[in-house]
């Protein structure tokens, strides 16, 4: 067998066993109707994650999967904002957004990706919404939209 027919062999293993794992993990949350959603301190940089069911907002149906949100900085200074996705359908003209509040719960700005104009249902590498500033210590609402929709979100503390 050929490295190359090993290695695909092993990445389709792989994203067969990401598949089930989302999707069992989707079935005992949406049974118990319980959703995970993990929020982190970001000191430095730091990822939360999120499995959502096949939901409607705004008369826009988006299918189940999950989103995971990044941080990426030191202390306050915060260099971007990213995000990557699997669905069980496709979304479209879909992006990454960071809307920024102090701990005080007062907004303070955002950044958000270009909009890629395609349509997917699956987004392993980063899409990057670029900030290269100070944020107030307060807490992140990363998101992945739709058409301007949100379709998932995750929350993560920023502390110095």
């Amino acid at each position: 067998m050929s490295a190359y027919v090993a290695c695909k062999s092993k990445r389709k293993f792989l994203s067969r066993i990401r598949t089930l794992a989302l999707l069992a993990s989707l079935v005992v949350g949406l049974s118990t109707g319980v959703v995970a959603a993990s929020s982190s301190p970001a000191y430095a940089s730091a990822e939360g994650c999120t499995t959502f069911g096949s939901h409607s907002v705004d008369g826009h149906t988006f299918p189940g999967g999950y989103f995971c949100g990044n941080i990426n900085g030191s202390g306050t200074w915060v260099n971007w904002v990213d995000g990557n996705f699997q669905l069980f359908g496709t979304i479209c003209n879909y992006q990454v957004g960071g809307w920024f509040y102090t701990n005080s719960n007062q907004y303070w700005g955002s950044t958000v990706s270009p909009i890629h104009n395609s349509c997917t249902w699956n987004v392993e590498f980063p899409i990057y919404a670029y900030l290269y500033r100070y944020v107030p210590q307060g807490y992140v609402h990363i998101s992945l939209l739709s058409a301007g929709v949100t379709v998932a979100t995750v929350t993560l503390y920023i502390h110095s």
